[in-house]
């Protein structure tokens, strides 16, 4: 299941790849994240034979295809997308029902009222210093994902605590294909309105590099739902209504750009210590205590700049 989510975007790659069969918290998101975007009851659970596994089955098969058929993919990759496939099937044998709550990347379902844990600071702080902190011991600290979003959408003072994570994982999975990236065919967008925005541009195209390089799940023409989030930044549609956008309008890459990096401002702003991983964390889940593989990952990226190889 954990390599099925994978490939559809609601689970972590990083973690998919592993091969540990046990649920976990990002398995759950995934789970109601995926019946949400593809108009399936959120329940968080998936019955063998039942609709959310077949919905799984229809949307990642077609996508393997592509991988195994695209030249630019490697034979290597095309077959460990093969078995998950495989992985999937045994998994389903040996859990039979998998359940959970909460949902996968920015999902309105979600509600995060943990605290915040100790900061103990990270290895390299990439902070975004373009970006004028609004953060004072005096404004709310919001731990709600939904709260943080509107502090975003409306604009309103707060802060968002996170805590450092160093069991973080920045190191490239196996499912990261270089060859999508969409930083080359973007980068005088993205400079152009991050400037304009005053948030750091590589900030923007590392962000973009992870989006555009992790799969085909807004691609896929013959799925039955269009996908919930668009590129190259994924903003969500549904989640990010109020940002004033429709999904129409963020197929025009330049309106997407524009709206993934109001995001990415809001949330710098809004952290006592907006190092690039914190913040790549929270524009992939605002529910997060801590920061994620998806985070270190960016950060990574952020430093080595891949996409001056494109």
């Amino acid at each position: 299941m954990k390599n099925a989510l994978a490939w559809t975007g609601h689970y972590p790659v990083e973690k998919a790849h592993l091969g540990v069969p046990t649920t976990d918290e990002d398995l759950n998101w995934g789970l109601r994240g995926f019946q949400r975007d593809y108009g399936l009851k959120t329940d968080g659970f998936s019955r063998p034979g039942g609709a959310t596994e077949a919905r799984i089955n229809q949307i990642i098969k077609p996508m393997i295809q592509l991988a195994a058929e695209d030249e630019r993919v490697s034979q290597n990759q095309a077959q460990h997308g093969a078995a998950s496939l495989k992985f999937f099937r045994q998994e389903r044998k040996e859990e039979n029902i998998y359940g959970g709550s909460g949902g996968s990347g920015n999902d309105p379902e979600i509600i995060d009222e943990r605290e915040e844990q100790p900061d103990h600071g990270s290895e390299f702080k990439g902070e975004d210093k373009r970006a004028a902190s609004v953060s004072s011991d005096k404004m709310p600290s919001l731990t709600d994902n939904r709260e943080r979003r509107d502090a975003i959408v409306n604009n309103t003072p707060a802060t968002f605590p996170i805590a450092e994570n160093p069991d973080a994982d920045g190191d490239k999975p196996w499912f990261e294909w270089p060859a999508m990236s969409e930083v080359g065919e973007y980068q005088d967008l993205i400079e152009k309105e991050a400037e304009e925005a005053g948030v750091d541009p590589d900030l923007v195209k590392a962000i973009v590099y992870m989006e555009t390089t992790h799969g085909y799940y807004d691609r896929i023409k013959d799925a039955v739902s269009e996908p919930g989030s668009l590129r190259p930044m994924n903003v969500n549609v549904e989640y990010w209504e109020g940002m004033g956008v429709s999904r129409e309008q963020l197929k025009n890459p330049e309106l997407n750009i524009r709206t993934g990096i109001k995001i990415v401002k809001g949330i710098s702003e809004r952290l006592k210590h907006g190092d690039i991983r914190k913040i790549a964390t929270l524009y992939n889940n605002l529910a997060v205590e801590k920061v994620t593989d998806y985070g270190a990952r960016v950060e990574r990226l952020y430093r080595e700049r891949p996409w001056e190889n494109e």
